[in-house]
């Protein structure tokens, strides 16, 4: 199977890189990362990213995009711009954000598979527990970096742009912010908020017309609690082959994540009898359940999912030891 390539946007990790277009400081910057690591992230001029990418001219097809990204390449040091083929290989995206002006971001090129392809799709290999908390981990750690500064990372967030690599690490892939419309294949995706501005006229068949005020932050944690949700069951998000009542996962499991007498009912038959902890298990179902609550106010911080993510992770390394 090929492997993707993707981002790395993991909080300390060293290619985390934001560039604006107005010439700013190249020192890098200290202030931004998390309080588990030391590493920071280095800032680009735009004139320094022109030269990285040969002026914007040299550019990869992505599949997940549907479209062609700019590539760039860097010192693996002092990230200065070098030629092709030297150095550490960059994408090199724009955000799209009304608040914002041309502000890019820029992350390493890695090779990977998508998590969709280790839930539901060709890959072979079976997820245990513990790796689906860090492939969780992973991602919710890339949102944070963003959300930090006030910002979603997506407008149509979803599996595949979960990149899994070594000993399951995972990272954000192909950064794309659409302000105007919601794809089609998303909308199992999109919280309710969405669904609301719809004029009671959506019927699965056309795009989602974003709100007047735009993704938001909270709106990006429900698509990440669709996404717990589809790490939790081993599910695809809607699948029309699932008998009536179950072909959207939201809607056929969202009732029972209340109660952990029903995690047998959900939780993907791979991990049941492995190592999976029935007492965590059922904090991350809890997790889902605040994530994908219909009021936008009532959904957790991706701070607050951090540290959930990394209790429930710790707890059941721990158990898993004991019972070897």
């Amino acid at each position: 199977m090929p492997n993707k390539k993707g981002a790395d946007v993991a909080i300390g990790s060293k290619s985390n890189i934001v560039a604006l277009h107005k010439p700013i400081s190249t020192k890098v910057d200290a202030a931004i990362g998390s309080k588990s690591t030391n590493q920071s992230f280095r800032t680009f001029t735009y004139a320094e990213l022109a030269i990285a990418s040969n002026n914007f001219k040299d550019k990869e097809y992505s599949p997940t995009l549907m479209d062609f990204i700019c590539k760039g390449w860097v010192d693996e040091r002092t990230y200065a711009p070098t030629i092709k083929g030297v150095g550490l290989a960059m994408y090199v995206t724009k955000m799209e954000i009304p608040t914002q002006k041309e502000l890019f971001c820029v992350y390493e090129v890695i090779s990977g598979i998508t998590l969709d392809r280790y839930l539901y799709g060709e890959s072979c290999t079976s997820l245990s527990w513990v790796a689906r908390l860090k492939i969780a981990i992973g991602a919710a750690e890339g949102l944070a970096y963003f959300h930090k500064r006030k910002q979603p990372a997506y407008s149509q967030f979803k599996t595949n742009l979960i990149l899994v690599y070594k000993d399951f690490n995972a990272r954000l892939s192909d950064f794309a912010f659409v302000t105007h419309t919601f794809q089609l294949d998303a909308y199992c995706y999109a919280a309710p908020e969405f669904f609301c501005h719809q004029v009671d006229t959506f019927d699965g068949l056309h795009p989602l017309w974003l709100p007047e005020n735009g993704f938001s932050i909270k709106s990006e944690i429900y698509a990440f609690g669709v996404v717990l949700l589809e790490i939790l069951t081993g599910l695809e998000v809607y699948d029309r082959r699932r008998p009536l009542g179950k072909q959207n996962l939201v809607e056929w499991a969202l009732p029972l994540l209340g109660d952990g007498v029903n995690l047998s009912m959900i939780i993907d038959p791979r991990v049941q009898h492995i190592d999976f902890p029935p007492k965590e298990a059922f904090k991350f179902t809890q997790l889902i359940s605040k994530c994908l609550q219909p009021k936008q106010d009532k959904r957790p911080s991706m701070e607050y999912i951090m540290q959930v993510l990394q209790h429930c992770y710790q707890n059941s390394v721990t158990l898993k030891s004991q019972t070897k």
